[in-house]
C-alpha cells in the first residue's frame, strides 16, 4: 500500500521519484529477451518468461499477470492520480525501456538464479 492504496502502474515506473511506491508496487520489471537477466547484489536472475506466460494462460500460474509495453502505456495514460507532467516521464521511460510489469508473485520455477 502506498498512500491508502494500491500501488499504480505509473508510480512503479516514476521508481525513485516515489521511493515509498516502489517499495510497495505489487509489479517487477522484466525483459521477455531471452538471456536478459536482472543484478540482484552478486547473484543474476534469469526468469523463464515465455514459460510463465504458458502457464498463466494454461491456468497453471493463477494470480499473476502479465503486463506489456503498450498495456502499460494506456494504464499510464488513463492514470487519474498523477500529474500530466510525470505521465509524461512515465511514459518517456516505458517507450526507452520497453520492459514488461509482472503483478503477483511469481513461483520460484520460472526462475534461474546464477552465482
Amino acid at each position: 500500500m502506498y498512500k491508502d492504496r494500491q500501488v499504480t502502474v505509473t508510480e512503479h515506473i516514476l521508481g525513485g521519484y516515489r521511493k515509498s511506491g516502489k517499495n510497495n508496487s505489487p509489479f517487477t520489471n522484466f525483459s521477455p529477451n531471452s538471456g536478459a537477466t536482472v543484478k540482484y547484489g552478486d547473484k543474476s536472475i534469469e526468469l523463464d518468461f515465455n514459460g510463465l506466460r504458458t502457464a498463466i494462460r494454461n491456468g497453471d500460474v493463477k494470480d499473476v499477470a502479465i503486463l506489456n509495453p503498450k498495456q502499460i502505456e494506456h494504464l499510464i495514460e488513463q492514470d487519474k492520480i498523477t500529474t500530466p507532467f510525470w505521465k509524461n516521464r512515465a511514459l518517456k521511460w516505458t517507450k526507452r525501456d520497453n520492459e514488461y510489469l509482472i503483478k503477483g508473485e511469481i513461483p520460484k520455477d520460472y526462475f534461474k538464479i546464477y552465482e
